[in-house]
């Protein structure tokens, strides 16, 4: 018998497609305030969201999105067009950071981030005119990922941290064709199931996956390694590691149709964060920055169907 387990990121990490993005005319288009700032009928997705879903999205820039071309992060949006979501002027721009900021005639403003821009300072804009194109991998300090980030203030000149807006109804900044992406009152969105693990009943020796929680930092750990659980539980307060016993089985050695479930610790979000997918574990590593994901190795193998 098997148990679903599932998993969770912050709010709007890799939960959503925007695809498909069209123009207001069009009989599919979702409502909405502002354009997109992609080609009418391209798709993109979300990869990291409002609120440090992937450890960079923290401070000034907590409330902003990074877009990609495939759900994993990938590159594959090298060279596309990003396009004016609304007719303005265009703030200042930044060489390094390729970030343009737009003030819009209604009075918000939109810094699109991580772009070859094609515009200069003081320049009009019109709405879905090409403003720029998505740096290759390793430009404009994008990470080693080609992505767009973009962030929305309710004044003009993207300054004020108390001004940041998320892209939504209430503060007329809705992409049209987008979802309407307010900040969750959780924080959380589930994903679906990400594995599959064994149940209790089916559980044979090292097979035990033990769980604590940290009331401390409101999160929970798992863990296969029978050291690394008694290290814990005995060296450890229980407000920082509450051993909460056995919390389902898995593999400690990889079998037929199992995956390796990989596990990364922030020290900046003193927070685990669990993944079967290769492409993102990849993707983590390749951001070379321990401080915000420390790749831990394999925890257990699980199966994906």
């Amino acid at each position: 018998m098997l148990k679903k387990i599932v998993q969770y990121t912050l709010i709007f990490a890799l939960i959503t497609s925007l695809a498909s993005i069209a123009t207001p005319s069009s009989a599919n288009a979702a409502p909405g305030n502002i354009e997109s700032p992609f080609d009418a009928g391209s798709a993109w997705n979300i990869c990291q969201g409002y609120n440090n879903s992937r450890g960079t999205h923290t401070g000034t820039s907590s409330i902003s999105l990074d877009i990609s071309g495939g759900p994993n992060c990938d590159n594959s949006a090298s060279g596309r067009n990003i396009r004016a979501p609304f007719s303005g002027t265009v703030a200042w721009y930044v060489s390094g950071s390729g970030s343009v900021c737009l003030n819009s005639l209604s009075g918000i403003s939109v810094m699109l981030t991580h772009i070859n821009g094609a515009v200069s300072q003081g320049a009009s804009v019109t709405v879905g005119q090409i403003v720029g194109t998505i740096a290759a991998p390793g430009q404009k300090q994008n990470n080693g990922v080609s992505h767009l980030h973009i962030q929305a203030w309710s004044r003009t000149g993207c300054t004020d941290d108390t001004k940041r807006i998320t892209f939504d109804d209430a503060n007329n900044a809705h992409m049209c064709g987008a979802p309407n992406m307010t900040l969750s009152g959780s924080g959380w969105n589930y994903e679906g199931m990400s594995y599959t693990v064994k149940s209790l009943t089916s559980c044979s020796a090292n097979e035990s996956v033990y769980r604590f929680y940290s009331q401390q930092l409101k999160t929970h750990l798992y863990t296969i390694d029978e050291n690394e659980k008694n290290f814990i539980a005995n060296n450890f307060p229980v407000n920082v590691w509450s051993y909460e016993g056995v919390s389902f089985c898995a593999s400690a050695i990889q079998e037929t149709d199992t995956k390796p479930v990989y596990r990364f610790y922030s020290q900046q979000l003193k927070t685990h964060l669990y993944t079967v997918d290769e492409n993102e574990k990849n993707t983590i590593i390749g951001w070379n920055n321990p401080e915000v994901w420390k790749f831990e190795g394999i925890s257990y193998y699980a199966k994906t169907n």
